[in-house]
């Protein structure tokens, strides 16, 4: 769901290029299709995704200096003036980046959070199928079949 929504992104023209490579504009996406229309979404689904996301965002891994072991720090993310739905999707892709360099597992044990993390991965895959709800060409090109 991730990279499909990614892939997405980028065939619907939320693409920026950075370092001479093509990467997702989630804000850009957030901005122009998400904020517009963030406090009119009453999905239950949606809203108790985003609920527990901002009551209690994910965590990232950082190493102890002093230490020198890595450990989930659990400082709450900082919003940087970004907008509710730029903040939103950034929690998203922390989620995400958890997931795929291998800070998160749905399954197994880790750090005894199992139960949480299961939480995370099915807010952010409601939050997800939200966005993709808001507009029909851009669902569209989210269930294209290859």
């Amino acid at each position: 769901m991730f990279s499909r929504f990614e892939y997405t992104l980028k065939q619907t023209g939320f693409v920026i290029e950075r370092f001479g490579s093509a990467f997702a504009d989630w804000d850009a996406f957030a901005t122009e299709r998400l904020q517009p229309k963030l406090n009119g979404i009453h999905n239950p689904t949606f809203v108790a995704a985003r609920t527990l996301l901002l009551s209690d965002p994910p965590k990232r891994q950082i190493k102890d200096k002093h230490a020198g072991k890595w450990h989930w720090d659990p400082a709450t993310p900082q919003r940087n003036g970004e907008s509710d739905a730029q903040y939103l999707l950034r929690l998203v892709r922390n989620v995400r980046n958890n997931l795929f360099h291998g800070g998160k597992y749905p399954e197994g044990p880790v750090m005894d959070s199992q139960l949480r993390d299961r939480q995370l991965l099915e807010a952010c895959l409601n939050v997800i199928g939200e966005c993709c709800s808001l507009d029909s060409g851009f669902r569209d090109v989210f269930d294209e079949t290859h």
